[in-house]
C-alpha cells in the first residue's frame, strides 16, 4: 500500500511468509495490518507478536516487547538494545514439536555419510548465527541432541573441529560466476521424459517445445523456462513388462 511506504523499512516476502521492518508508530502499524488484511478477501493473515487477529489491529492492546522478536523461515530474530543503538541478533528457528530424530549411528550407512550430514548442519548453524556467542550456543544444543540421539563424542568432535567461526564470511560470499554458466544459460529449460517406445517419435513431433501457448495465455510466465527439452529414457527391460 503506497501510502506506508515511508515507514516500511524492509519488506520480504517468500510464498505466504512476510517479513516487515517498520519504523512508524504502533497506531500507524495497527491501521497498515488492518488496510493490508482487508486487501484480498481471499488471503487471512496472521500477525507474530499478537494473540488474535484482533489485537494485532487494536493500539490498546500493543505490545511493543513482543514485537522485538519474529520467526522468519529458518530464522529466529530479535531486536537488541545495547549502548544507545539497536541491531538484529538471529539463530535457526526449531519448531517446538521437533524431534530431532537425527540419523541413528547405529545405522547401515557408510561413515562419510554421517561426517557429510554434521558437516552440512554445522554449517548450516555458521551461516544461521549472528555472532560467534549465538554460534557456540547453537553448537551446545546440537552437540546435546546429537549424544541424547547416540552418537559417540568422539565422531561428533572430529567433525566439530574442522569448522570455526573465521569460515562463515567466506560461507557468505557471493558465488562466482564460471564459465558452466554459459551452458546452463543455454540449456535452462523444462525436460520433458519419456521411455523410449512405440509411438515415442510421433508424440516428439506433436509437442510444442517453445512453449508459446503458455506464454500467449500468461499462464505460468514466471514459473516456466523460456523453452523446453524432450528426453528418451532407455525401455523397460522385457521382465519388466511380461507376466512371471
Amino acid at each position: 500500500i503506497n501510502e506506508f511506504q515511508q515507514q516500511i523499512v524492509l519488506y520480504k516476502r517468500y510464498i505466504d511468509d512476510i517479513f516487515l521492518i517498520w519504523s512508524g508508530s504502533s497506531a500507524e502499524l495497527c491501521r497498515f495490518r488492518e488496510r493490508f488484511g482487508n486487501a484480498n478477501d481471499n488471503i487471512k493473515l496472521e500477525w507474530q507478536g499478537t494473540s488474535s487477529a484482533e489485537n494485532a489491529i487494536n493500539p490498546a492492546k500493543f505490545d511493543q516487547h513482543q514485537h522485538r522478536q519474529v520467526n522468519f523461515l529458518v530464522l529466529d530474530i530479535t531486536v537488541v538494545y545495547m549502548l544507545g543503538s539497536a541491531d538484529f541478533e538471529f539463530k535457526v528457528y526449531r519448531k517446538p514439536g521437533t524431534a530431532y530424530a537425527y540419523l541413528p549411528y547405529g545405522s547401515y550407512h557408510a561413515r562419510h555419510v554421517f561426517r557429510g550430514w554434521l558437516k552440512a548442519e554445522m554449517h548450516r548453524l555458521l551461516t544461521h548465527s549472528s555472532s560467534p556467542t549465538v554460534w557456540l550456543e547453537e553448537c551446545a544444543v546440537f552437540y546435546s541432541h546429537l549424544r541424547n540421539r547416540g552418537y559417540p563424542s568422539k565422531a561428533i568432535d572430529s567433525t566439530f573441529r574442522t569448522i570455526n567461526w573465521n569460515q562463515r564470511s567466506k560461507m557468505l560470499e557471493p558465488k562466482k560466476r564460471v564459465a558452466d554458466d554459459k551452458f546452463f544459460a543455454q540449456y535452462r529449460g523444462c525436460v520433458f521424459s519419456n521411455r523410449n517406445a512405440p509411438g515415442s517419435a510421433e508424440l516428439r513431433m506433436e509437442m510444442d517445445l517453445s512453449l508459446e501457448e503458455l506464454r500467449e495465455q500468461g499462464q505460468g510466465r514466471d514459473i516456466f523456462p523460456p523453452c523446453a527439452f524432450f528426453a528418451s529414457r532407455s525401455a523397460l527391460p522385457m521382465g519388466y513388462i511380461l507376466p512371471r
